[in-house]
């Protein structure tokens, strides 16, 4: 017999397990005092936007409660706030970290990222066919 307790933790994991991953992978990967060569594939900026733009659908798919939901503006810009602040932390981390430094250009990138990445989650929810989204936004 399975407790509600477990259910909300279950959705917990399921919802969140993945920023956090994922946000441990941004840590592990600034940890590295040689960063991974992408500048071969991608400048370095645009790296860092596709990076933080990941982190900001995890953080917008976690907090309207997974999919499909429409996201509100509140929901964008929270999911957006929060990645910033993440890639604040990051870029202090950098700091300490052997032929690793702060970028203010780099967290320009991630913050456009970020918002890129729940601009067109929202727009989404505008465009795509009501009956097709789970609810109304979810508003913070």
């Amino acid at each position: 017999m399975t407790r509600p307790d477990d259910d909300l933790m279950t959705r917990g994991f399921r919802l969140w397990g993945p920023v956090v991953g994922y946000m441990a992978l941004i840590f592990w990967l600034s940890s590295r005092p040689v960063p991974p060569r992408v500048d071969r594939l991608l400048p370095d900026k645009v790296a860092h936007a596709g990076e933080y733009a990941v982190l900001g659908m995890l953080l917008v798919r976690a907090l309207v409660g997974g999919w499909p939901r429409r996201v509100s503006v509140g929901t964008a810009v929270a999911a957006v706030l929060a990645s910033t602040l993440y890639g604040v932390t990051d870029e202090v981390h950098q700091a300490f970290t052997p032929s690793r430094e702060m970028d203010a250009q780099d967290l320009l990138a991630d913050a456009i990222g970020a918002a890129l990445a729940a601009g067109a989650m929202y727009a989404w929810g505008i465009i795509r066919p009501r009956d097709r989204v789970a609810s109304e936004p979810h508003v913070l």
